[in-house]
């Protein structure tokens, strides 16, 4: 398996990029619906990054001759990938319902999510590039 820091710190640039977006977002509806409907597509680019330049460039894992701390860092990647896509995922779902929020509140609501979301991605990239 093939480890690619420099992928993970373009990966995290773009996470960073939009957290910094999201935080700019004001409550002044419908420019925020314009605006979520600018972040659902950054996280559509997001994922098939990380499909398409992390997921799909390793190697397939064989079992083979490797020492045993090799295929342990092989599986605690393959977990952070599986755990990295579904936090992706929540992400695209956080980001729906920041377009359908209507009051303030919970527009401010969702953002907090968001944003603890995206710190979760960006620690997790920290942790893959340190592996």
């Amino acid at each position: 398996m093939t480890h690619q820091p420099d992928k993970y710190q373009a990966f995290k640039a773009k996470l960073a990029a939009l957290k910094d977006e999201i935080a700019i977002v004001d409550t002044a509806y419908p420019e925020s619906a314009r605006s979520a409907r600018s972040h659902l597509k950054t996280h559509a680019a997001l994922q098939n990054f990380f499909r398409t330049e992390i997921l799909n460039q390793q190697d397939q894992p064989d079992q083979g001759d490797r020492p045993h701390e090799q295929q342990l860092n092989e599986q605690i990647l393959v977990a952070q990938y599986v755990e990295v896509n579904k936090q992706l995922r929540l992400l695209g779902a956080d980001l729906n319902m920041l377009q359908a929020a209507r009051n303030p509140a919970t527009f401010q609501q969702r953002k907090m999510q968001i944003s603890d979301r995206l710190n979760t991605l960006i620690g997790m990239c920290n942790a893959l590039m340190q592996i």
